[in-house]
């Protein structure tokens, strides 16, 4: 994995959210409004992924 990174290379599967989405996704979750559900629906994602 060292020699990997030092090549500039990085592994595991690329992240789902941008910045903006995963903030998105807390202010949301923080003002209590919505359940996890609807968050979902609003951002285009399932529960499991919010969770």
């Amino acid at each position: 994995m060292a020699a990997a990174r030092a090549r500039g290379r990085t592994g595991g599967r690329p992240s789902f959210f941008s910045p903006d989405k995963l903030n998105t996704a807390k202010r949301l979750y923080e003002q209590r409004d919505m359940m996890v559900p609807q968050i979902g629906e609003v951002l285009g994602v399932s529960r499991s992924t919010l969770y």
